[in-house]
């Protein structure tokens, strides 16, 4: 782990999270299927595939038997 920057560059991902915006009307929207859809009430702490991606990376980066 400590030759590559794969994580230093996934991290900033997960902190601006370019996947959620707020659209014209002040609502918020994620990016999903290739198109912006307004956040439904009940989908408020769902994670997005997109983010759920980058968390699924980084765990299997320092979670497999080449990383220890």
């Amino acid at each position: 782990m400590d030759v590559t920057d794969i994580p230093l560059m996934l991290i900033p991902l997960l902190e601006e999270r370019p996947w959620l915006r707020k659209n014209k009307k002040g609502e918020d929207e994620k990016y999903e299927d290739n198109r912006w859809s307004v956040i439904a009430n009940h989908e408020v702490g769902r994670v997005t595939k997109l983010e759920a991606q980058i968390w699924l990376a980084i765990y299997n980066m320092f979670m497999t038997q080449a990383s220890n």
